[in-house]
This record gives structure tokens, C-alpha cells and sequence, in this order.
């Protein structure tokens, strides 16, 4: 699409009473309150990122809207095409030269907002066009951790962190709490993402800064399908976190049935032996 009948539709679809002669970058400047056309436009451009609608932005590129535009959360337009995912929005932001390493005020990059919700579609693209898999966060969390603890298997996450790890993301990365992928996913539920973790070699023995595996988190919050895929991984049923409890107590703890039969089912102890000597005996030829 282009000349006189590419600019009415880009008219129309930014918004009705738009002079449809007029390029995109300049209509706003006739409306009863003019505004500098750049700034305009970049709005749009952020509005039709935000919708996922590639055709508009297209339109918008072509007349030289600001793929760099920012919305005030330090989003840019790729930002936005991210989440939407819709992956010809963000190849078309891309194409017009779209940083896809480019940062929003919480750190975040186009990819790791896309891992977020699970857009298996936008990450396949980024991914493509070299976009690190490794970046973190102002948390220190990368995309792998975002599809981890956003995602559900309703959203694909699952997939998505297939994509990530075939594209070498670390499985082993620690965000700023020292967690791994494998512990977010364990603590949110993630079954999906927890056994992709598992397959590509993620440590079911991990541990965080409380000394917590992910068995001791999916059994605190009942997460019991979790629980069955790290046992049938090979966890430590009796593993004992830094205050010294075991998984099943801290499932009685909070009275999480289910992660309890999943454990007791594996054999564990409601009383397991301590691994504490204790103090030595007297010795009765002192008396």
C-alpha cells in the first residue's frame, strides 16, 4: 500500500477526522490543540505497537515515525510489539531498525516481555535477530526466570522456554535473590516450565538464599504436580533446607495435602533421622 490511498487508511485508523490528504506525521498539527508532529507520531506508533497492529506501524515507519519512541514507563515501540505478540509487528519494528536491546525503566528487554506472557511467536522472532538470551533485569532476572514466573502453561510458556533454552539461554542463571530458572518455576507452580528446566539439565538440587531446594518450595506452596516431576527427576525427598526442615514439613506445615501424599507416596519421613551426633555420653568410669 502506498501514495494517496495508504495515507487515508493510516488517517483512518489513527483516528476519524484526520485530513486524509495529509501524511500521518501531520494531521495532528490541523486538530484544535496542534502538537509538535514528532511527538504525535510517536505516540501512535506506541499505540499501534500496543495493539499489535503491524500494518498500521508500517504506515506510521513509512513516514518516518521514531522506532526509539518511549512511553513513560521507558517502553519503546518493540517493547510494546513484544507483549502484544504479534511477531509481524515486532519483524516490521525491527526491520525499520528497532533496538532489540534496548532497555525500560525496570531493565527490561523487548524479549524478556515477551517471555513474560508466554508470546512464543514474538520470541521466535527476536531470538532469530540475535537477541540476548541472557540479558537480566534490573532484578537480575533474565527471560528464562520471566517465562518461569509470569508464565502458565495456558499462555505457552512451556514452549517459550523450549525456545529459550535451544537458543542457549543459561539454565543455570541466578537472579539477584540467587534463584535459578528452576526455583522460580518451582515456587510459582510452573509444571510446564519446570520439567523443559529438568530436560535441558537444570539442577533439581539448587539452592536459594534461605538454602531452599525446589522441592522445599513446590512442597511450602502445594505445588504437588511440580513435586512429582522433581522426584521423578531424582530430588532428595529428605533434603533439608537451611533451617534444617525437609519438603513434607514444610507441605504440614501448611497443611498442603496433596504435596503431602505426593511426598509420603516417595517415601517420606514424617519423623526422618537427624544427621546431628549430639553431645557424647558421660563416661560412667568417671563416677
Amino acid at each position: 500500500m502506498g501514495g494517496r490511498a495508504g495515507t487515508a487508511e493510516t488517517t483512518a485508523r489513527l483516528g476519524a477526522g484526520a485530513p486524509a490528504r495529509l501524511p500521518a506525521l501531520a494531521w495532528a498539527c490541523v486538530l484544535a490543540v496542534c502538537v509538535p508532529a514528532a511527538v504525535s507520531a510517536g505516540t501512535s506508533l506506541l499505540n499501534a505497537a500496543k495493539s499489535g497492529d503491524a500494518a498500521l506501524i508500517r504506515d506510521l515507519l513509512r513516514d518516518g515515525a521514531d522506532p526509539g519512541a518511549r512511553d513513560p514507563r521507558g517502553r519503546t515501540p518493540l517493547h510494546l510489539a513484544a507483549q502484544s505478540g504479534n511477531e509481524h509487528a515486532v519483524s516490521a519494528l525491527i526491520k525499520a531498525g528497532a533496538d532489540t536491546e534496548a532497555r525500560d525503566d525496570a531493565g527490561d528487554t523487548p524479549l524478556i516481555l515477551a517471555s513474560m506472557l508466554g508470546n512464543l511467536e514474538a520470541v521466535s522472532v527476536l531470538v532469530a535477530k540475535e537477541a540476548s538470551v541472557g540479558a537480566a533485569n534490573k532484578r537480575g532476572r533474565t527471560a528464562l526466570h520471566t517465562a518461569a514466573h509470569w508464565g502458565t502453561a495456558n499462555w505457552g510458556s512451556a514452549r517459550t522456554a523450549s525456545a529459550l533454552v535451544t537458543a542457549g539461554a543459561d539454565v543455570e542463571a541466578l537472579d539477584d535473590e540467587g534463584a535459578t530458572p528452576l526455583l522460580v518455576a518451582s515456587l510459582r507452580g510452573n509444571t510446564g516450565v519446570a520439567s523443559v528446566l529438568l530436560a535441558a539439565g537444570a539442577s533439581h538440587e539448587a539452592r536459594d538464599g534461605r538454602g531452599k531446594a525446589p522441592s522445599h518450595l513446590a512442597a511450602q506452596e502445594g505445588h504437588a504436580d511440580v513435586l512429582s516431576v522433581l522426584l521423578a527427576a531424582g530430588a532428595d525427598v529428605e533434603a533439608r533446607d537451611g533451617e534444617g526442615d525437609t519438603p513434607l514439613a514444610l507441605a504440614s506445615l501448611r497443611r498442603n495435602m496433596d504435596a503431602m501424599s505426593v511426598l509420603t507416596a516417595a517415601g517420606a519421613d514424617f519423623f526422618p533421622e537427624t544427621d546431628a551426633v549430639g553431645p557424647a555420653p558421660p563416661d560412667q568410669g568417671a563416677f
